[in-house]
């Protein structure tokens, strides 16, 4: 199979894009997969996540976008998986969509020899994440199961339907619901509402709360490693089964008209 680049985006921060990211990476890899994990975010979250210690770095993907270094010099080892880890220096690039740290990085990464690269993206809708969606083939979209993280949806939906009305704009591979508490009737209301507003594109798989996640994201670890028979890693391990699926046959969604709803299927989708 080609690479396949995905960015993790969502405009609200706590969604579980950074934990995504690690997570699905790291099941992925567990498939025999090839999956080289981005950290094109400036805290860095997802390097900490995967437990490396920052200070003990040598080179980032800020010196692998600024062209100081190639790609197999700042990449990492983190529980089996690549890692391009990221350090609050990464603030100092002035990033600008399909400039600068877009093009250093895509010049870098096309060429690598990974079945997936996952590009995990800072809160919101800024330069960093921008780039990252010029960059990507396909968007995940991890999303709280709260009324209030529907809002963040919609507007990433919405900057998704401005670039590919430009043609520049990457299909949706799915949209992943997270934190889901079928003890409440919030969380249930909002996956049911999820699921109504954006059909298809939403995965069957759904990311539970559960302790096991927060423990395992402390430790520097990816849930399936440290917790395997938890719901969470039985969950994650069914999203890279899920998003296997799709990769495989060119499924993604491209979006219609004002952001609101995902309209048609792009690369052979049914």
């Amino acid at each position: 199979m080609l690479c396949m680049i995905v960015a993790i985006v969502n405009e609200k921060g706590g969604c579980g894009k950074s934990v995504t990211a690690a997570n699905l990476g790291y099941t992925l890899t567990e498939r025999g997969r090839r999956v080289l994990l981005v950290d094109f975010d400036p805290q860095g979250n997802l390097t900490t996540a995967l437990g490396v210690d920052k200070r003990s770095l040598g080179r980032t993907v800020q010196d692998v976008a600024e062209g100081v270094c190639g790609l197999g010099e700042a990449v990492v080892d983190a529980w089996g998986v690549s890692l391009l880890p990221a350090t609050i220096d990464l603030a100092a690039l002035a990033v600008k969509p399909e400039e600068g740290g877009t093009r250093g990085l895509a010049s870098a990464i096309r060429g690598a020899r990974y079945d997936y690269i996952l590009v995990d993206t800072p809160t919101g809708l800024g330069g960093f994440t921008l780039s990252a969606l010029h960059l990507a083939d396909a968007v995940l979209i991890p999303v709280q199961t709260e009324f209030l993280s529907l809002e963040g949806l919609v507007q990433v939906m919405r900057v998704l339907s401005i670039l590919s009305k430009r043609g520049r704009g990457p299909g949706v591979l799915g949209i992943l619901p997270t934190m889901y508490d079928a003890r409440t009737k919030s969380s249930r209301d909002a996956l049911r509402d999820i699921r109504t507003h954006f059909g298809s594109p939403v995965f069957n798989t759904v990311i539970p709360r559960n302790v096991a996640v927060t423990e395992a994201t402390a430790r520097g670890e990816p849930v399936a490693s440290c917790f395997p028979d938890s719901k969470a890693a039985k969950a994650y391990t069914e999203l890279a089964a899920e998003v296997e699926g799709r990769a495989n046959t060119g499924t993604a969604w491209l979006m219609g008209a004002g952001g609101r709803r995902l309209t048609a299927e792009s690369e052979g989708g049914a």
